[in-house]
């Protein structure tokens, strides 16, 4: 029977033109007189069989008309391509490999049309390529390419049919090139005026995927909350990686993606959502089923998430998939199809954490304006992030007016609260809102013309406009006032980038003549005194000054990102951290937690967006934040320079008709002035005094007519660069009228006991606020007129200063606390 097979199976290789070599040659069938009869008639047979065999269909073209002259299949894309020049013949075949291609690459073949009639001819022309090599172009994506145009009389028209290869595991692939005349379509069988031309392209063998096993890829972490969330891209999940590349493969254009092989996680439910489609659960997934999902380069394309129903770490467990073998979203066997060349023989599972609501209770929000936004919507973007351990929740839009323009660039107005930002129309406008995206405000929309860069301090807003100059404005928007090209002023501005303010200076990105060198200039905030701190022929693209350290990003605009570090004044300039295949935009530096943190976009595609953070000395790179959209700046809620003054003790005592205020300092830095403030409520507060600083510990202040009854006083301290900070409030009576106190002030645990005298029974409510006016816990109380009642703060409650509120219809007392 096996000789039978073999009998039969040769000559259907010499029928499908491959060589006849028998492969026993010590026993040939001829040799043997009987065999000869069954040979025969197996030959006839077969003959029979390959005659009924499917064959690519002759097209019935009518020469005469348009004709292909010449294709190039020495071309991009192509390796060892050969040119043929054609004459007009209808039809005709050329055997033989026409060239290389690569699965995944990009094309691009040209192709000469001659029209050698007298009057001018619109042509259509196709590609098509048999893919699945079932001798017939009509299965879907092998008609590649449709072209039209017009070919002026007796002349030739210069086409380009250009396509990406996709993946398919044929070796060999006839290709048909239909050029018909007219404006109908070319087809690859129909009869018509015109030609086509048939041609043969050599693949390689396909290469397995390559899952290294030093990858780190994660998924954003998760409020609980967060049930609808966006999820994270199957690209941004193999580009998340920040150790080494997820997935390698010996093939130059590889198509990337994943095998799911296994989940985990009781406290929800992993999902994954198509192109155009609804999200829909993963369900029981395995090595025999295994969900196929493909990187694709339309950010909010295919994707997965978890759907928390509580907290808790889930996992997925993956093998890398390079699409030659199965399709976007299909359940597959892998042992089954392609299991050892389309997928990586190892995998990876990778962790993902929910946490409760209580768990991110005062964390910081970083605010980032989209760039660029798949789904047309340029909002502001916010998460939370732990600043002690970096670790940052999925973000979300905030804003949801979906501003037209890109958003280049962000900052924080820590006296009022608010997030200012570069966007709108034409990326042009000048725009604030508060914390949580509420209440847009247009600062100004008319007298910018391309805004690079937004800095706050010193009461005002900063604005690099490219090509044009510096400006300040008032915080609400008012107030425009240029700060180049006067008297003492820089007047050489040419491609602005980032700027900051810090200590009263300005610094700033400067391309003063293109192309040319990109320099870091600092200034005073009226624009004088400029100087040129450092330059580079490489584009700065994010600046950020901590203390005497300047930090900034650069990019070489070929293939190397580096995050460099120096003394303001002058010094060796340190890199902190360097990558090929990346850009880095802008930075944050928390130097009271020791960590960088900066945007990276993927070079090649520019997506892939992600935070990242580094130690302050430089190391590691660790990913902490994957984005759909991509955002070029970012901004945080926390104030993150090192705080003026540290408050030892704020004293108020009554001195016969006047009260003496004195307040101790265990540290004090770039601290101008002390202001004393007063209040009757606990609320409105006015300045009725001030102190200069001095570098003392102890100061003092005399109220000479201070307020009958109730007196609330604090301390603001006034930094050279026009940032307050507060210190607790205090109260004294200057007769014997209700007062509450909260002790202890400097807290350990979780409890603090609220102290009443004088007071009126009834119903009252307290409120505890952190320092951005984020309401923590509230409670009603019954009290009586003198009280003393234990209170529980949240369990959770991050060290930092918070006020603490007691009021009822007519009153109301506040207090600040500090948790250790």
């Amino acid at each position: 029977m096996f000789l039978l097979l073999h009998e039969m199976y040769m000559p259907l290789h010499v029928r499908t033109h491959y060589p006849f070599s028998w492969p026993y040659p010590d026993y040939f069938p001829y040799q043997n007189p009987g065999m000869k009869t069954r040979l025969l008639l197996l030959t006839l047979l077969l003959c029979s069989f390959s005659y009924l065999q499917a064959q690519y269909c002759t097209p019935a073209t009518s020469s005469g008309g348009v004709f292909i002259s010449q294709v190039n299949f020495n071309s991009t894309g192509i390796s060892s391509g050969l040119n043929y020049s054609t004459g007009s013949s209808g039809f005709s075949f050329t055997p033989g490999s026409a060239g290389t291609m690569q699965r995944n690459c990009e094309v691009v073949l040209p192709v000469t049309i001659s029209n050698p009639g007298g009057t001018d001819r619109d042509v259509t022309m196709a590609l098509f390529i048999d893919y699945n090599a079932d001798n017939d172009f009509d299965d879907a994506g092998e008609t590649v390419v449709n072209y039209s145009n017009t070919v002026t009389a007796s002349s030739t028209l210069n086409a380009s049919l250009n396509f990406t290869v996709v993946p398919f595991t044929s070796s060999t692939l006839r290709v048909r090139i239909a050029l018909r005349q007219g404006n109908t379509a070319a087809t690859a069988c129909d009869a018509y005026t015109g030609e086509v031309e048939d041609y043969v392209l050599s693949v390689p063998a396909n290469s397995a995927p390559v899952l290294n096993s030093a990858s780190n890829p994660f998924i954003n972490s998760l409020v609980v909350t967060q049930t609808d969330n966006e999820g994270i891209s199957v690209g941004d999940l193999i580009n998340s990686s920040t150790a080494a590349a997820f997935m390698t493969d010996a093939e130059s254009c590889v198509a990337k993606g994943i095998a799911i092989i296994a989940t985990s996680g009781a406290h929800g439910d992993w999902e994954y959502i198509l192109p155009n489609g609804t999200w829909a659960a993963m369900g029981a997934v395995s090595s025999s089923n295994a969900l196929l999902l493909a990187q694709d380069e339309t950010g909010l394309g295919t994707r997965i998430r978890f759907n928390p129903t509580g907290t808790g770490t889930a996992t997925i467990e993956v093998r890398a998939w390079d699409q030659s073998e199965g399709i976007n979203g299909a359940y597959v066997n892998i042992a089954a199809t392609g299991g050892t060349s389309a997928y990586s023989s190892n995998s990876k599972i990778i962790s993902h954490t929910t946490v409760s609501a209580a768990a991110v209770t005062g964390n910081a929000s970083v605010f980032m304006p989209i760039y660029s936004s798949y789904s047309g919507n340029f909002n502001l973007r916010s998460a939370l992030l732990s600043r002690s351990t970096g670790i940052t929740q999925q973000s979300n839009e905030i804003t949801a007016d979906n501003f037209s323009g890109s958003g280049n660039d962000v900052a924080v107005d820590f006296i009022n609260n608010k997030v200012v930002w570069i966007g709108g129309s034409s990326s042009s406008e000048l725009l604030r809102s508060n914390y949580d995206g509420s209440s847009i405000e247009v600062l100004d929309n008319s007298n910018l013309s391309a805004p690079s860069g937004v800095a706050v301090g010193a009461g005002k807003i900063f604005v690099a406009d490219n090509g044009t100059g510096l400006f300040s404005f008032n915080p609400d928007g008012t107030g425009i006032t240029a700060i180049t090209g006067g008297a003492g002023q820089a007047n050489n501005i040419g491609n602005t980038g980032d700027i900051e303010f810090n200590s009263g200076k300005i610094y700033y990105i400067n391309q003063p003549v293109v192309p040319g060198d990109y320099f870091i200039v600092q200034a005073n905030a009226d624009g004088t005194g400029t100087v040129n701190l450092y330059n580079t022929p490489n584009t700065i693209t994010g600046l950020a000054i901590a203390g005497s350290i300047m930090y900034w990003t650069e990019w070489d605009e070929v293939n190397t990102a580096e995050l460099l570090s120096r003394n303001i004044s002058s010094g060796t300039v340190n890199t902190l951290a360097s990558q090929t295949g990346q850009q880095y935009r802008d930075l944050l530096v928390d130097a009271n937690n020791s960590r960088i943190y900066f945007i990276s976009i993927d070079q090649a595609s520019g997506i892939y967006c992600k935070i990242n953070s580094i130690p302050l000395s430089g190391g590691s790179i660790t990913a902490r934040l994957t984005l759909s959209d991509v955002v070029y700046s970012m901004a945080l809620s926390a104030d993150l320079s090192v705080l003026p003054v540290r408050y030892l003790s704020v004293e108020a005592s009554k001195h016969n008709q006047q009260v003496l205020l004195q307040w101790k300092v265990g540290s004090e830095i770039n601290v101008l002035r002390y202001a004393v403030q007063r209040s009757a409520d606990g609320q409105q507060f006015t300045s009725i005094g001030e102190v200069m600083a001095t570098g003392n510990s102890q100061y003092t202040f005399t109220d000479v007519q201070p307020l009958k009854g109730n007196a609330y006083y604090r301390i603001v301290n006034i930094d050279k660069d026009g940032r307050l900070q507060y210190s607790n409030v205090v109260l004294l009576s200057v007769t014997p009228t209700a007062a509450v106190q909260w002790y202890p002030t400097l807290i350990q645990q979780n409890t603090v006991t609220l102290q009443t005298s004088n007071m009126a029974a009834g119903k009252y409510s307290y409120t505890l606020l952190n320092m951005q006016g984020q309401i923590l816990q509230q409670q009603s109380l019954q009290l009586m007129s003198n009280a003393v009642q234990q209170i529980l703060l949240p369990a959770a409650l991050p060290a930092g200063t918070y006020q603490i509120r007691l009021q009822n219809e007519t009153q109301r007392w506040v207090q600040t606390l500090i948790k250790q």
